[in-house]
């Protein structure tokens, strides 16, 4: 998605979202570690492989992470029918 500013430059959607938090934000995350870890990746953009180093993991545990948040998304989209 594009939008237009007053000077006429083309601003994409990234450029109009927050910088992310840091990592330890959202390892520290109110619902828990895992949930934390899934949405250091999913968005705040930071790499799976940052993600293990902070949070002492190994980077195939956090893929895990993600893809259970995830998979527990689409169940719970799924149920509000």
């Amino acid at each position: 998605m594009k939008h237009l500013a007053s000077g006429s430059a083309e601003i994409t959607g990234a450029q109009l979202r927050s910088s992310p938090q840091a990592i330890d934000a959202y390892l520290r995350h109110a619902t828990g570690r895992d949930t934390g870890i899934a949405l250091a990746y999913l968005e705040g953009g930071h790499s799976q492989t940052a993600i293990a180093r902070a949070a002492g993991l190994s980077v195939s545990r956090v893929s895990r992470l993600v893809r259970a948040h995830e998979a527990k998304g689409k169940t719970e989209a799924k149920g509000k029918t």
